[in-house]
Formats: structure tokens, C-alpha cells, sequence
């Protein structure tokens, strides 16, 4: 009876000291409690012995790329609902919309060579010029170069600061 009170009480403590280490923080505030899991971030606010334990070992970076860990890590949960999710559905029901309903007979739609692709082009097919996508690439292209720029030259300024 005394074993199981102080095994009741060790549980009772790594769970008090399991939630002392973490911040639970939700962005959105839904009734549902699976929107809340989706929307949800913890943030570890430090070690304790146990996960100090683990996270000195060496293959602690290989266990991030487990199928159950990679479902449960927070920015994967946060891009996939709704984000994702909202663009595939989007994009799927388009293509359908080009395929099936907006599509004539096969003898009927006419062939073009744009870009070195091969489309097949109908009157009400939904469809974006590719020069908008161009344009914009480039730009993004330019600012992501930007920012990386910059992201070095502060990590070469805090190891010249640091004496490294």
C-alpha cells in the first residue's frame, strides 16, 4: 500500500512538473476541442532532468522525422489546418470545375504550346496568366536572397562578438 501511495505521488509530481515546463498557448479559441489540438502551440520553457536526458542524445535530431512526431510537431499541425487544407480544396475543386464541367468534347478543345507545355485550352476554362507567376517569383527570389544576406551577416557579427 505504501509503494503504490509514493508511486501515485511520483506521477502526481512528473505530471506537476511536466505542466510547470510547458506553456500552452492557443491562437484561436474554438469550441471544438480537436480545432483547439490543430490551432494549438506548446512552448517548452525548460528542462527538466528527464528531457535534459534526452536531449543530449545524439540521435535526438533523427526522432524528429518519425511519422508520429512529424503529425504532432506544432508548425506542421498549424500549416496543414487551415492553410493547406483551404489551398488543396481550392485547387481541386478548379481542376475539377476544367476537367468535367466547364470542359467540351474532347474533338473540341484546342491544343497550345505556351511556355513549352502542352495544354489543352477551352473558352471556360479558369485559368491564371503565367506571367503573374513570374513576376512574382522573382520578387520573392529577391527577398528571400535579401534576408539570407542578412541573416549571415548577423550570425558573422554575433561569432566575431563572441570572439569565435
Amino acid at each position: 500500500l505504501r509503494i503504490q501511495e509514493e508511486q501515485e505521488a511520483q506521477a502526481r509530481l512528473g505530471q506537476a512538473s511536466a505542466r510547470a515546463m510547458t506553456i500552452h498557448y492557443c491562437r484561436d479559441h474554438g469550441s471544438n476541442s480537436a480545432w483547439r489540438f490543430v490551432r494549438g502551440l506548446s512552448i517548452d520553457v525548460n528542462f527538466d532532468f528527464r528531457r535534459w536526458k534526452r536531449h543530449q542524445k545524439a540521435s535526438r535530431h533523427l526522432d524528429i522525422w518519425k511519422p508520429r512526431n512529424i503529425l504532432r510537431a506544432d508548425n506542421i499541425r498549424r500549416l496543414v489546418f487551415p492553410d493547406l487544407f483551404f489551398i488543396g480544396m481550392t485547387s481541386s475543386l478548379i481542376t475539377y470545375y476544367n476537367t468535367f464541367l466547364a470542359a467540351p468534347a474532347v474533338e473540341e478543345a484546342v491544343t497550345h504550346l505556351k511556355h513549352g507545355f502542352n495544354l489543352y485550352l477551352h473558352d471556360g476554362m479558369l485559368a491564371l496568366p503565367l506571367e503573374c507567376l513570374t513576376v512574382t517569383s522573382v520578387a520573392m527570389g529577391l527577398l528571400v536572397t535579401f534576408k539570407t544576406q542578412t541573416s549571415y551577416a548577423r550570425f558573422t557579427d554575433a561569432r566575431s562578438q563572441w570572439g569565435l
